[in-house]
């Protein structure tokens, strides 16, 4: 069984809730914080515990395993959306338009009129996630040492298509501009976090607020992913990695400072939600469409951030309560 780390865990516990806050505070700036790096942190995190495919054969099993991980739970949620979506349109027309949703999985509206394309919504990063997972550890298989070459190559393309409007089927665009994240990613936890801590908190920390306002100052704004915005490419990169290694630092510090102290149960907290982050991005996906009329019950966006929140974390411990009961039954059978 593989040995997960904590500080891991408590990064993406602590940044799927961001991803909340982001998705209901329209404050420029809490927002930009936010979406500058919380996307890139999911991707770089997915390959820093990823071990990559020793042959084919393994690759196809990785493939095989990714697809029921990511696509069938993005299949789920478009499915779940359509169903949601659906106000009496003609049938047929709504059904083509949802499927054509599918195969563009757009995060953002494509085309105008009669020949636009509804966005998938959030499904768009399970979907690109698999897609580039997939095409690295292809390519490390392939190029070897340099795939970092290709990767910077090919990141370059995928931003060129998505600034000039060349849309990819499958976002596939994004999952090539995103490769150089995967390669960092990859070689992220050669990076001694117990070592410098605090002048390597400070030190990313000012990187990531320095060009974050540079970005702004210069008249452009965050990077975001889903709409192919990359300002000042590839300076919004250097924002995104240093942004996820002071985010991760600070995990860091917070599991060796706080973890056996009084704080437990908090650092405790963030962690489950970190091990069980997709659950939480798939709610979250869900009462998105669902329950939108009970967390936009007020004019006030931070009453309904924390009644969102609330709905989130509630529907997560009832499926962990579910979970455990099913587990709990098959071990007594």
């Amino acid at each position: 069984m593989k040995t997960r780390i904590e500080w891991i865990d408590f990064a993406k516990g602590l940044t799927i809730l961001l991803v909340v806050v982001g998705h209901t505070i329209s404050n420029g700036l809490i927002r930009g914080s936010i979406f500058s790096f919380h996307m890139p942190l999911f991707f770089i995190l997915s390959l820093a515990t990823y071990k990559l495919s020793p042959d084919f054969s393994a690759f196809i099993l990785k493939v095989r395993k990714a697809c029921k991980h990511l696509i069938v739970p993005a299949l789920f949620i478009w499915l779940f959306q359509s169903v949601a979506l659906y106000r009496g349109t003609p049938f047929l027309s709504y059904v083509i338009s949802q499927f054509k949703s599918l195969i563009w999985s757009s995060g953002v509206v494509i085309g105008t009129g009669s020949k636009m394309i509804p966005p998938i919504g959030i499904p768009w990063f399970l979907i690109v996630l698999f897609l580039a997972r997939g095409l690295y550890d292809g390519l490390h298989l392939i190029f070897k040492s340099t795939t970092i070459f290709i990767a910077i190559i090919l990141s370059f393309l995928g931003v060129v298509l998505g600034v000039t409007r060349y849309w990819l089927y499958f976002s596939g665009d994004i999952a090539l501009a995103i490769l150089p994240f995967l390669y960092f990613g990859n070689n992220f936890l050669k990076i001694d976090f117990l070592k410098k801590s605090y002048s390597r908190l400070f030190m990313y920390g000012f990187v990531w607020a320095f060009t974050l306002v540079l970005e702004y100052g210069l008249g452009y704004k965050y990077l975001e992913l889903a709409i192919r915005r990359y300002p000042l490419f590839p300076l919004s990169y250097l924002t995104a990695i240093a942004g996820v290694v002071a985010l991760c630092q600070l995990s860091v510090l917070v599991e060796v400072k706080f973890k056996h102290l009084c704080y437990y149960r908090f650092f405790d907290f963030f962690v489950k939600l970190g091990r069980n982050s997709l659950i939480i991005l798939v709610i979250h996906a869900l009462e998105d469409q669902a329950l939108r009329f009970i967390w936009e019950l007020t004019t006030n966006q931070w009453i309904n951030l924390v009644i969102r929140l609330t709905i989130d974390i509630f529907f997560f411990y009832v499926y962990l309560f579910l979970k455990n009961t099913m587990k709990n039954k098959k071990i007594s059978t």
